[in-house]
């Protein structure tokens, strides 16, 4: 068992909860079907257009279509590269970039985080919804604990009823692991706030939407933490980063959270070992100690990931 971070796309195995106040079970059926051979984004707008008139339900029937048709594909980085030598160049060139990413995206099926997020934005302007792209840094793998800030990803947001609707098209289309595997989901479609600083942190904080301010520093330092309902101040081992000696000496965990399965840890090897804990009242606390050669700890409730450290 492995707990697979890579390449802009994070394999969350929780769905979101924050997303469920809506009933979209319709309009998730309807633009499930619309034709893979919608060849721009006007095509797509228009279908869409056509089946619903209401923006929370034309904005999840587009992302919809976009986590069902379009493939992740790295190649796609290469393919915009340019060079310039005054700024009026490079700022032509780069209005003339995205309309190409655009068009490439939707005609081609393919692209990396940018296609996913200026082809949904593109949709939501034709739609008349309110939305504009996030740059940022994403926390993908325990590798990410700990290094300096990135530009490294783009998302989405989109206000309606002056409410802030994030997303991220490109981690809900799927995984990729030495290739593209096609898993539409929803765990990242209007996602909570609180949930999504977990992993996404923009390049301009406001774009968070969260009460009170978090560092940069503080985001890389923290640990992965997958399921939506577990909270920092939930772990007694806030730091993502853990110290190899730490660890052959033994190092106590305190979660409050309530197990479903067996509590399950593991390290590079991925070979799965069962924890002994005990359990008071919200808590459960136990103690790993270990003196393999390992670069992470990854704790799981049975199957489904809970939490994961970098061991230095």
């Amino acid at each position: 068992m492995r707990f697979v971070l890579t390449s802009c796309l994070m394999y969350i195995c929780f769905g979101s909860l924050w997303s469920q106040e809506r009933d979209f079970s319709t309009v998730d059926a309807t633009a499930i079907f619309y034709s893979d051979q919608l060849r721009t984004t006007q095509e797509v707008s228009d279908q869409i257009k056509k089946d619903f008139s209401e923006p929370l339900d034309q904005l999840r029937a587009a992302y919809t279509w976009i986590i069902h048709n379009i493939a992740y594909d790295p190649e796609e980085y290469k393919t915009y590269q340019f060079q310039y030598r005054i700024l009026a160049e490079r700022d032509e060139k780069l209005v003339s970039t995205r309309e190409e990413i655009i068009s490439r995206t939707i005609y081609g099926k393919r692209a990396v985080c940018e296609g996913y997020a200026l082809a949904l934005e593109r949709i939501c302007e034709e739609l008349g919804i309110n939305s504009y792209v996030v740059r940022g840094d994403v926390k993908r793998d325990v590798v990410d604990i700990g290094r300096s800030f990135e530009k490294n990803h783009m998302w989405i947001i989109a206000i309606i009823q002056d409410k802030p609707i994030i997303m991220d098209p490109t981690w809900g289309a799927g995984r990729y692991l030495d290739g593209f595997k096609k898993e539409p989901s929803y765990a990242f479609y209007n996602v909570d706030p609180k949930h999504f600083i977990k992993s996404h942190y923009p390049a301009v904080f406001d774009d968070a939407y969260i009460d009170g301010s978090i560092s940069k520093t503080t985001f890389a330092s923290w640990p992965l933490i997958v399921p939506e309902t577990l909270e920092l101040v939930d772990l007694n081992t806030q730091s993502g980063l853990i110290k190899s000696k730490d660890l052959k000496k033994g190092i106590d965990f305190t979660i409050a959270f309530q197990p479903k399965e067996t509590l399950i840890y593991t390290f590079d090897d991925g070979i799965q070992r069962e924890v002994k804990g005990t359990t008071k009242g919200e808590k459960v606390s136990f103690s790993i100690r270990s003196n393999a050669k390992t670069s992470r700890l990854i704790l799981y409730d049975g199957s489904q990931p809970l939490v994961a450290y970098l061991v230095k």
